[in-house]
């Protein structure tokens, strides 16, 4: 069944993609080409008058309310794009000193495994995506509108890795009165694409508090946890895969939290017994990638559930499908809105922070060259976090 599952998810990706291309193809005379590293890397871009109806009339109905909540966004832009930076260069000092740790950032694909979080299903990101960038993109164009900027165009477009593969959408406010506008205005268009995704994904958030958890405590029971193994030179090479642990030291439980107190009180060099109702395993700890602390080796550890005996097994999937949907929905839109938040060249963050530096250096042959380096640094962080971890593998 999983297996079906998982080729279900890649066919859908491969006719995908084909889709993308026969639509590029046949359309290229329409087709805008942005070349980034091309023909590895670049984007196309298709302009049309999408959405521009409403976003008049919604920016127009809610135009005190709209302008009130971009400023907020201005102050959420500048934390996110500090947090964001920080987190790269986090990434690059722990890759230098702890080569043996997993990736802290990674490229958000279909069918691939997120470092920490787990698999994305193809139909989960492209719905999600499709959402989000409308959202993002919307919000953008909602903005601008009420504060009296003209829209141009919009559109639909995809960014391309060799082939077509990811769906974008955008919309264009006029550049030249986005320019003359004022500085909390140009900010507040700036940040209001991200700002919309960060909010999602706080809504989706609560949505898990209050929907979500109370019905999962109905329609389930625990059982145990489970986790990946980090790799083969750690202790937890010894278990098998796929396992669900529900003994801890002969004792039963039904989640990862008294797993969590007994790590935290065990010593280096000590033993513990991990195992279910059949098996038991015992492990001896080691010290941990930053020698701090013991370490057995094991990442994405997850609560496990079954469903009751009186919950119907059709429905339960459908609601458990959903959640998940929800649940990837909520963490791309936070993703996706720190992501737009980087201070480099032409994205958000990088709009933001030109116009940071036009307002603070009048010389704007000199405010351009300081963008740019703040810009190719900040590309060359990211890049190192995200190539690092697969060159280490022939350094």
């Amino acid at each position: 069944m999983i297996n079906n599952f998982l080729d279900f998810q890649w066919i859908s990706l491969i006719v995908f993609v084909l889709v993308l291309i026969t639509l590029v193809v046949k359309n290229k005379k329409n087709l805008e080409l942005q070349k980034i590293i091309f023909p590895l890397i670049y984007a196309g871009l298709f302009r049309t008058n999408f959405g521009l109806k409403f976003i008049n009339k919604f920016s127009k109905r809610f135009k005190e309310w709209i302008i009130l909540i971009g400023y907020c966004g201005i102050g959420i832009g500048f934390v996110g794009m500090i947090l964001i930076v920080v987190s790269i260069i986090q990434s690059v000092i722990i890759a230098i000193s702890q080569p043996q740790a997993s990736a802290g950032v990674a490229l958000v694909l279909p069918q691939t495994t997120i470092p920490g979080i787990g698999f994305l299903p193809f139909w989960y990101w492209i719905l999600a995506l499709f959402f989000l960038i409308l959202i993002h993109e919307f919000s953008h164009g909602i903005v601008a509108k009420a504060h009296g900027l003209k829209v141009k165009s919009s559109g639909l477009g995809f960014f391309a890795l060799i082939v077509p593969l990811i769906p974008l959408a955008f919309v264009e406010p006029d550049e030249k009165q986005l320019e003359k506008a004022p500085d909390h205005v140009q900010y507040s268009i700036y940040a209001a694409g991200p700002f919309s995704n960060i909010l999602s994904a706080l809504i989706i958030l609560l949505m898990f508090m209050f929907i979500f958890t109370p019905i999962d405590k109905v329609m389930t029971e625990p059982i145990g946890f489970s986790f990946d193994i980090i790799n083969e030179s750690y202790p937890s090479s010894a278990l098998p895969e796929n396992i669900i642990i529900n003994r801890l030291n002969e004792e039963e439980i039904n989640s990862y939290s008294p797993f969590l107190d007994v790590m935290a009180a065990t010593k280096i060099g000590d033993e513990i017994k991990l195992g279910n109702e059949t098996n038991s395993y015992t492990i001896t700890t080691v010290e941990s990638p930053d020698g701090k602390r013991s370490f057995v080796g094991i990442q994405n550890i997850v609560n496990e559930y079954k469903v009751k005996n009186n919950i119907n097994k059709f429905w339960f999937g459908v609601y458990s499908w959903i959640k998940g949907l929800f649940k990837w929905l909520g963490l791309l839109s936070f993703f996706i809105g720190l992501a737009n938040l980087l201070p480099i060249g032409p994205v958000d963050g990088g709009r933001m922070v030109k116009t940071f530096t036009d307002k603070l250096i009048k010389d704007k042959k000199k405010s351009n060259g300081v963008w740019i380096k703040i810009s190719l640094f900040v590309l060359a962080l990211l890049l190192f976090s995200l190539l690092f971890p697969w060159l280490r593998n022939f350094i």
